[in-house]
């Protein structure tokens, strides 16, 4: 068995190595996974969460998500259909043929007709739960707004590098985190955000003229936003104002709301009973798309994708492979 290599053996490796139907993933047990995870005492401080060079990336992440349109997910849209399928082709002998086929098979049946919209969540556990729910509903986007105004105190920091990392663990789903700055309102960002995504916004909510979920007339021929808000202080006035319809999960006890998660999983729950709302439809080049993410995690070490690709001459940007 091949030790990890070092960076001046790599291209010797490749250059001397075939592809192997061996090929395993490794996981770092420290790291968070959806088979693996376990929640501690204090999932706030848990330090799975945090990593060390956030703030760099934070003021970088503020940087681009001043113009929502700038994100990594562009950058995989941006490839063209040669250089995908042209870097599945190179990097399929690589992974095993089973690995392959279950992708594919989940894949297939992924719906982007329903996506999930977190606004200023405080738990970092909280929003891994909640990935980990949609994945299993076959719920493909989901996306993060994030007010720094409103994270105050010493853990405000803390809360919002788990929320960014708890996204990066869910590497089976599309997701995107909008910073909010002062310069761009809330209002304005989510008009865009309805018009970029042709989505009809259902938020939760405590207020007295939230519908029960169970009386929501759900669209056929309009993609839905289910919006969670905070766990102590609901959604914002202006997502209520940029609703379409607020609804609320019936509740007959003493508690007076659900956890996150556990209202994310309620909600996935009741519109998997509705007709054709979670069907299969991403497109084939989607899919495409993401077999090709797939791959990429599906080899031990993201410089090896890289150099399997740069030896068959193809160079995807920086960002998607760094």
């Amino acid at each position: 068995m091949t030790t990890p290599f070092k960076n001046r053996g790599l291209f010797r490796l490749l250059a001397t190595s075939s592809p192997s139907s061996s090929t395993t993933t490794i996981t770092n047990n420290n790291e968070l996974e959806w088979e693996t995870f376990e929640f501690s005492r204090k999932p706030k401080s848990d330090a799975r969460f945090f990593q060390q060079n956030a703030d760099d990336e934070d003021k970088q992440q503020s940087q681009n998500n001043s113009n929502p349109s700038i994100n990594k997910q562009q950058l995989w849209q941006s490839l063209s259909l040669t250089q995908v399928q042209n870097s599945i082709a190179t990097l399929l002998p690589y992974v095993r043929p089973a690995r392959v086929e279950r992708i594919q098979s989940v894949l297939a049946k992924r719906t982007q007709n329903v996506r999930f919209l977190f606004e200023n969540p405080a738990n970092p556990s909280n929003v891994f739960a909640c990935l980990r729910t949609l994945d299993s509903f076959g719920i493909q986007y989901a996306d993060v707004f994030l007010q720094p105004s409103l994270y105050q105190g010493t853990m405000a920091l803390s809360q919002k590098k788990g929320v960014k990392t708890a996204m990066g663990s869910a590497q089976w789903m599309t997701l995107q985190q909008y910073i909010i700055q002062q310069d761009a309102t809330l209002t304005s960002t989510l008009e865009k955000y309805k018009q970029q995504h042709n989505c009809r916004i259902y938020a939760s909510c405590l207020s007295p003229d939230a519908k029960d979920i169970r009386e929501i007339v759900w669209p056929s021929d309009q993609t839905i936003c289910i919006v969670m808000g905070n766990e102590e202080r609901g959604i914002t006035t202006e997502m209520r104002h940029a609703a379409d319809e607020l609804f609320t999960l019936p509740m007959v006890g003493f508690a007076e709301s659900f956890n996150l998660s556990v209202a994310t999983a309620i909600a996935c729950a009741h519109l998997s009973t509705q007709p054709n709302l979670l069907r299969p439809n991403l497109s084939e080049h989607q899919q495409q798309l993401l077999l090709l993410q797939g791959l990429i995690h599906s080899i031990p070490q993201k410089r090896m994708s890289k150099a399997l690709l740069k030896q068959a001459g193809i160079e995807l940007p920086h960002d998607l492979l760094g």
